[in-house]
């Protein structure tokens, strides 16, 4: 028992709560990453949908398009606010409070 103790100990010596937290925000920004792709995909994919519809389907293949535009644009704003919060963050003697603008 004292064994695994110190082997616990031991495998998160050296490793500080920063390195934890730049490995949480790296596996943060990477889901959303493959978020936005995967809503890119969805335009592209239902874009071309629509353009294939029959006169009676392309009214719902529209709004479906319409739909997944939304989700891209979602994701896209999720990344931009991170990377921008990540800047804020990395360089608070640089950054600049709009209210100071």
């Amino acid at each position: 028992m004292f064994l695994l103790h110190m082997r616990r100990r031991n495998a998160n010596r050296g490793v500080s709560r920063s390195s934890y937290s730049s490995i949480n925000e790296a596996k943060e920004q990477s889901q959303q990453w493959q978020a936005w792709q995967h809503a890119a995909r969805k335009v592209t994919r239902v874009w071309n949908e629509w353009l294939a519809a029959e006169a009676h389907d392309e009214s719902v293949r529209y709004h479906a398009y319409v739909l997944a535009l939304a989700d891209e644009e979602q994701a896209a704003a999720a990344i931009e606010h991170s990377a921008d919060l990540a800047a804020t963050v990395t360089s608070t003697d640089r950054y600049v409070a709009p209210s100071q603008l």
